[in-house]
């Protein structure tokens, strides 16, 4: 009986050795778990996604929960963020548009986890100012000069459907310049007028009429010679 009473005592310590072997095994798990992919869903709201030309600002709300972490990606040089652009938890992050120097709008997906939201900008609308309003030219012909300002991305045209006038140089420019316009000699005796389109805008050009010299020498006034005078 002592016998049985010792195996059964020697049993339960060996049961007790190895409960406390498994016990000290898996302390790792009491541990704190990360967040699951499930409970940090992301939800992104922009405020003013439409910039327009001259530039702007706005921002972006990152609702998440308070232990996810986040990353802001975009990849065009003419949005910038404002201090951040990673964190953890909610967030406003602010942005800016730099002025679009193109007439072309754009646009930039930006992305946080696999939610996303689009920036758009409208392109720039090109202003032009054209001087003098008109020239004329005397009758001999001559050189005359218009200059255009603009941006430095703006295109335009000049043109001509008259054809005493000349227009030097390319038809199609961008930027600022100087249009040179040569007029031929008018032969007639009556004045006459033109216009350019520069820009889109017409400018009016008028030449003075030739002074037609009489070829034919005059005629010296006659006198009577040898004439008597009457007597009564």
């Amino acid at each position: 009986m002592p016998k049985v009473r010792r195996f059964i005592l020697s049993f339960v310590i060996a049961l007790c050795a190895v409960g406390i072997a498994r016990c000290g095994s898996g302390t790792t798990a009491l541990l704190s778990p990360s967040p699951s992919a499930g409970r940090c869903g992301i939800a992104l709201k922009a405020g003013n996604t439409q910039i327009a030309a001259g530039g702007g600002s706005g921002s972006i709300s990152v609702d998440v929960e308070r232990e996810c972490q986040w990353t802001i990606k975009a990849g065009a040089s003419w949005l910038t963020f404002g201090s951040t652009t990673s964190g953890q938890g909610p967030a406003e992050v602010s942005y800016t548009v730099q002025p679009n120097r193109s007439t072309s709008a754009r646009s930039q997906e930006v992305s946080v986890s696999d939610q996303k939201v689009v920036i758009s900008q409208d392109g720039a609308v090109c202003a032009f100012e054209v001087g003098p309003d008109s020239f004329s030219f005397v009758a001999a012909g001559g050189i005359g000069h218009a200059t255009i300002k603009t941006e430095d991305f703006c295109s335009w045209s000049v043109s001509t459907q008259t054809t005493w006038l000349t227009i030097e140089g390319a038809a199609s420019r961008t930027g600022s310049g100087e249009v040179e316009i040569r007029g031929a000699a008018n032969t007639a005796t009556q004045a006459r007028t033109g216009s350019i389109a520069i820009a889109g805008k017409q400018v009016a050009v008028s030449q003075a009429a030739a002074v037609v010299v009489s070829q034919n020498p005059p005629t010296p006034p006659t006198t009577c010679r040898g004439s008597r005078p009457v007597r009564s």
